[in-house]
C-alpha cells in the first residue's frame, strides 16, 4: 500500500472479537514504526479531526490503518465517518483507498442471492427487469456502500476457500475481477496437512474401546480426548484472558 501511495487502509479483519484483536496486535507488531504508520482500531466520529490533521499534515507522511468488525454496524460507523465529515470527504477526493476484506467467504457475500435466483426465475420473461426486486444482506450492503464512498479504492479479497468468491455472478458488485494464488507460510496448516496419506495425525480406536449401547459408562479413549479438550480449550482460554488484562491495565495506565 504504501509503495503504491494509498493513504489509507480499510481492514474488514474477520467477524469476531478474538480475530479482530489478533490482527490489529499483529498489525502494531509488525508495522511499529509511528512515523510511517497510525493504527485505529474501531474508528468512528470522534476520531474525525484526528485523522484529518494527519491526512494533511505534508511533513509527517503516515498510512492510516483502520482495523474493523466485519459487521455492518461497525461499518456504518466508518461510512458515517467519511460522509458526514467534509474535511475527510474533500481529502479522499483524489487519494488512494485500500479496503482489504479478510475471510472474504463468510459474511460479505450477499446472503439472498439464492433466493434472488429463484425469484427471477419465477417471474414472467417480459415483465422481469434485472435486478428490480433483489434483495441484500445487511453487511453486503453495508459494504458496498462503504466501496461508494470513496472515488478511488481499491477492494482486495482473502480468503483460504474462494469457491464462493470465484462463482459469483457477474452482476454481483463483490465478483473478483483477477485472482492470485498465494504460496502457504512455514506454519500453515490446511487441507495438504489433514488431508493426505500420511496417518501421523490419525489415532486408530480399537473397536472393543467402542461404546456399548447397554453399558452407559464413557469408553476410555473417548474420556481421554474429552480431558484433552478441555485442557486445551483451558489453556487457550487462560492465555486469552491474560492478553486482555494485560492490555487493559496497559491502557488503564
Amino acid at each position: 500500500a504504501s509503495d503504491n501511495d494509498y493513504k489509507l487502509v480499510i481492514l474488514l479483519a474477520g467477524t469476531t472479537r478474538i480475530l479482530l484483536e489478533q490482527t490489529v496486535g499483529r498489525l502494531k507488531n509488525d508495522l511499529d514504526d509511528r512515523n510511517e504508520y497510525l493504527i485505529i482500531s474501531e474508528a468512528s466520529m470522534k476520531d474525525s479531526s484526528k485523522l484529518s490533521s494527519v491526512i494533511n499534515n505534508k511533513k509527517r507522511n503516515r498510512i492510516i490503518i483502520l482495523p474493523i468488525l466485519k459487521h455492518h454496524t461497525h461499518i456504518q460507523k466508518l461510512i458515517d465517518l467519511f460522509s458526514d465529515s467534509s474535511s475527510l470527504k474533500m481529502s479522499f477526493k483524489k487519494r488512494g483507498v485500500l479496503i482489504i476484506d479478510d475471510e472474504a467467504d463468510q459474511a460479505s457475500l450477499n446472503g439472498f442471492a439464492r433466493k434472488n435466483y429463484k425469484a427471477s426465475k419465477n417471474k414472467d420473461s417480459k415483465n422481469n427487469v434485472e435486478g428490480d426486486q433483489d434483495d441484500f444482506s445487511t453487511t453486503y450492503n453495508r459494504i458496498t456502500q462503504l466501496r461508494s464512498s470513496f472515488i478511488n479504492h481499491s477492494y482486495i479479497q482473502y480468503t483460504a476457500t474462494p469457491q464462493a468468491n470465484l462463482l459469483l455472478s457477474h452482476r454481483d458488485l463483490l465478483k473478483p475481477t483477477w485472482c492470485e494464488v498465494l504460496d502457504a507460510g512455514n506454519k500453515y496448516t490446511g487441507g495438504r496437512r489433514f488431508f493426505n496419506d500420511e496417518k501421523d495425525l490419525i489415532e486408530e480406536i480399537d473397536k472393543e474401546n467402542f461404546k456399548n449401547q447397554s453399558d452407559p459408562e464413557m469408553p476410555s479413549t473417548l474420556r481421554e480426548a474429552f480431558r484433552l479438550f478441555l485442557i486445551e480449550s483451558a489453556i487457550i482460554g487462560y492465555e486469552y484472558e491474560g492478553k486482555e488484562r494485560k492490555r487493559k491495565k496497559l491502557e488503564l495506565t
